[in-house]
């Protein structure tokens, strides 16, 4: 209605209503066609019965078609007079051009960017302080106590690896003092101990021993890494190593070369910022974490959160023609990622020439010393190379250590949270209220004299099956959609529910059959087929209590009559609870119970209910439907009003 439009498109607009509710939505609808063409589908009847045109389809085929007195004709409705055609053009042309183009639009648009802003507001964790970060992680430790010895063997081994860093840059740095070496026998003594060593360990190397094949090795690294791997200890082991390897290279830096120990350490948190900043503006994630405090995925969490639910509701979309404002809108969700990769670009290749030129300067500086005490004898080259490499290989280490302090920030945060969570006590008991009066949720549920809070539930829900008003159906194929009702249900037995249902003749008229995919959510079913898919599924199912819950709302009086007897065939020997505003639905069921504000206002079989309380709930409800064959066309279970948000239902069952 707030769209004003020219033409107006109304598919079973008041099927999920009760009849005092239709009444009242009929009749704002009969105002509002005024002027305009309309093209009503209905099952109801009384929807259609004040139609200027009515057809009735039969195969997919116009089988007659009625004109206004005809269908005015019907029984028992006031008519109300419709006007002609000119009189509709001028008054919806008078409509029209009192009513600016634009106004509905904007309101939209308006309406839709402040409940996107509340609905995408960012998350942000709050600052922990120090002291509690610290109970967090000793707490978490000491949940990990009952494997110290694991975790103590991982810590030498961190601490081996770590010192094994330092003792390589020695090594190196060794190998390159050869060359400026000019004593041709120690040249000769060290070919000799390398040749020796490659021999020994060339021969002495086993190959295809049990279980160091290639395919188990590629099997243990496939199966045991996630095992072994978890995010605490990886950090834990890398800080480890790191600290090891700093410990080791200031030890060998200060026995070697103090002085030029003593230079490279005051370079080093130039050194260590420099390696730090590069790594970062090397990482997007990173940039976003460091820089821009915000991640990654959240930048673009708008533009995505709206497609995806432009494409699960595109019906709607393309019905109300809102194209090209979702792409507006989507577009415009774009921009402040846009701006900001702009500003993280400018920011990365400037911080990368700066961390590149504070390095190289660290470096020039450490072999300018280095080349100072060689020149003036104060030290040799290699002791001089030794100290340089050892200290710089522990200052990459150290710079690693800290690019995980985001980790571990975030880490901290997170066991906050989840032994907050632990933690937590209610205070009070949780007091739940139902406002709408639509279902209480006081009293018990008992089957065979016994409260259902006391059977397990999962063996419980093996023997009910439940047909919801909503279908569910998945985004997979027909055939897999009722097989769901039981996993070991053979190929016939699907055919035999499917045709118990009403829905094997249409599924059989598709061009897959039973493989056709129904796509998300069912949307490439209509109403009524995902209804009777879901009441093959609980056919299937073959339970002794069946839950229907407006099981046949959705379908059209024949296919409702052939539901209904199916229904009736299945049901026979089991106990069936049916929610139905349709009372043909419920007519032959041995009780009827008419809710009223949330309480039994009457109970009784049909003919009871009409002897006994020939004013009561359920009679008026009898009014206010014609049923087939001279009996109910429309069914409704429920007469409701509502005021203040509040609201009043009847309830047959």
């Amino acid at each position: 209605m707030l769209k004003n439009p020219a033409i107006l498109l109304l598919d079973e607009a008041t099927s999920a209503l009760d009849s005092e509710s239709e009444k009242l939505v009929q009749e704002a609808l009969d105002r509002f066609m005024i002027g305009r063409t309309t093209l009503v589908i209905a099952h109801r009847l009384s929807t259609i019965r004040k139609a200027d045109l009515g057809g009735v389809l039969a195969a997919a085929e116009v089988a007659c078609l009625k004109s206004e007195p005809t269908m005015s004709s019907l029984p028992k409705e006031k008519t109300v007079s419709t006007p002609n055609s000119s009189e509709c053009r001028k008054q919806l042309m008078k409509l029209l051009s009192a009513m600016p183009e634009r106004v509905v639009q904007g309101l939209l648009v308006q309406e839709t960017h402040l409940s996107m802003d509340a609905a995408y507001t960012s998350y942000r964790l709050e600052k922990l302080p120090f002291k509690e970060q610290a109970s967090s992680f000793w707490r978490l430790a000491k949940m990990n106590s009952p494997e110290w010895a694991y975790a103590l063997v991982g810590s030498i081994g961190s601490v081996i690896c770590g010192s094994l860093s330092a003792f390589f840059a020695y090594v190196l740095s060794a190998v390159l003092s050869v060359y400026y070496n000019p004593d041709h026998a120690y040249m000769i003594r060290g070919n000799c101990q390398i040749l020796l060593s490659f021999n020994w360990s060339f021969i002495r190397r086993p190959y295809f021993q049990y279980g160091k094949e290639s395919s188990r090795i590629a099997a243990r690294l496939a199966l045991d890494a996630n095992n072994v791997r978890s995010a605490i200890g990886d950090r834990i082991s890398i800080i480890m190593q790191n600290s090891a390897l700093m410990l080791v290279a200031c030890t060998a830096g200060f026995v070697l070369q103090w002085r030029l120990a003593l230079v490279l350490i005051a370079v080093f948190p130039v050194v260590v910022a420099a390696t730090v900043l590069q790594t970062v503006v090397i990482s997007t994630e990173n940039v976003h974490e460091w820089i821009l405090w915000r991640p990654r995925s959240s930048t673009h969490s708008k533009a995505t959160q709206l497609a995806g639910e432009a494409v699960a509701n595109v019906r709607t979309v393309a019905a109300f023609n809102s194209e090209s404002k979702i792409v507006g809108l989507f577009t415009s969700s774009l921009h402040p990622p846009l701006s900001r990769c702009f500003w993280k670009g400018q920011i990365a290749g400037s911080g990368y020439g700066i961390a590149q030129f504070l390095l190289y300067a660290s470096y020039a500086l450490g072999l300018w010393y280095a080349s100072w005490l060689v020149k003036h004898g104060i030290s040799d080259f290699s002791k001089t190379i030794r100290v340089f490499m050892v200290l710089m290989v522990s200052a990459n280490g150290a710079a690693e250590t800290l690019t995980l302090a985001p980790d571990f920030i975030k880490g901290g945060r997170a066991m906050r949270s989840v032994f907050e969570l632990l933690a937590a006590e209610l205070k009070s008991s949780p007091m739940i209220r139902n406002y709408n009066h639509s279902g209480r949720l006081r009293g018990r549920v008992i089957i065979d004299g016994k409260d259902i809070r006391k059977y397990n539930l999962k063996s419980l829900r093996r023997h009910i099956a439940v047909v919801p008003q909503e279908p569910c159906l998945f985004a997979t194929t027909i055939y897999e959609n009722i097989a769901y009702g039981h996993e070991s249900a053979t190929e016939s037995e699907i055919t035999e529910a499917a045709t118990l249902a009403n829905a094997h003749k249409f599924i059989s008229s598709l061009p897959d059959g039973y493989k056709t995919f129904v796509g998300e959510r069912g949307v490439q079913l209509s109403g009524g087929q995902k209804q009777r898919i879901a009441i093959a599924r609980a056919f299937l199912r073959k339970a002794e209590i069946m839950l229907l819950d407006e099981a046949t709302s959705a379908l059209d009086a024949e296919s409702e009559r052939c539901i209904q007897e199916a229904l009736d065939r299945a049901c026979a020997g089991k106990t069936t609870i049916l929610v139905a505003h349709r009372l043909s639905t419920i007519r032959s069921a041995h009780v009827i119970a008419v809710l009223d504000d949330g309480k039994v206002a009457e109970q009784g079989s049909h003919s009871h209910l009409l002897k006994s309380y020939p004013d009561g709930i359920y009679a008026r409800m009898i009014q206010l439907q014609r049923f087939s064959h001279g009996q109910a066309v429309s069914m409704v279970a429920s007469a409701g009003s509502s005021s203040s948000g509040r609201h009043q239902d009847r309830e047959v069952q």
